[in-house]
């Protein structure tokens, strides 16, 4: 996808919430609260598993596909559909060095 440009539809899956605020499929907008960080019944430090996918309905990837065509990388689409924020400047994201991808869950 060329930068500037916007896919016609994206799903967004969050997973290892404890409290879930919004119904599948629901549009959402800036700033709305989804819902709340979990631990996966103390499986877990609490974290958040996101994906950003380029077609609704896919299974759970990632981390866990070996073909990951599907699915945006979550910092690179934000910075590059980001829009006009509230906030002074953009955030620039850090990406995780690869020798602590699985210290952190690699999801």
């Amino acid at each position: 996808m060329q930068p500037g440009t916007n896919p016609p539809a994206i799903e967004m899956m969050f997973a290892h919430l404890s409290e879930i605020d919004v119904k599948p499929l629901q549009f959402i907008k800036r700033g709305q609260l989804l819902g709340k960080l979990g631990n996966a019944d103390g499986v877990y430090a609490a974290h958040l598993h996101w994906e950003i996918r380029r077609a609704p309905g896919l299974g759970l990837g990632g981390a866990y596909a070996d073909d990951l065509t599907p699915w945006f990388a979550p910092s690179d689409f934000i910075a590059t559909h980001r829009g006009p924020s509230q906030n002074s400047a953009p955030q620039k994201f850090k990406t995780l060095p690869p020798d602590q991808w699985q210290k952190w869950g690699g999801d």
